[in-house]
């Protein structure tokens, strides 16, 4: 994908020995509404399993490394 967001994700991804997985989805979300005024955005994996179930859980590991990238995407 040539786009200068997916590019950034890459990077910081990289600077975290991390690898991007990249997914299409048909499910709702917030993102389609900003693609839709021309905003580019993606969603990120959010470190919850089992979504809308009792058996839903969050990985708190995975959430600090959300945390994380996020806070050098910001920079």
């Amino acid at each position: 994908m040539s786009n200068p967001l997916f590019e950034r994700i890459r990077e910081i991804f990289s600077r975290f020995g991390l690898v991007p997985e990249y997914h299409e989805t048909y499910g709702g979300s917030d993102v389609n509404v900003l693609i839709a005024h021309g905003i580019m955005a993606v969603t990120l994996g959010s470190a919850y399993y089992n979504a809308h179930e009792y058996t839903e859980y969050a990985d708190l590991g995975e959430m600090v490394k959300i945390y994380n990238f996020l806070n050098e995407f910001l920079k």
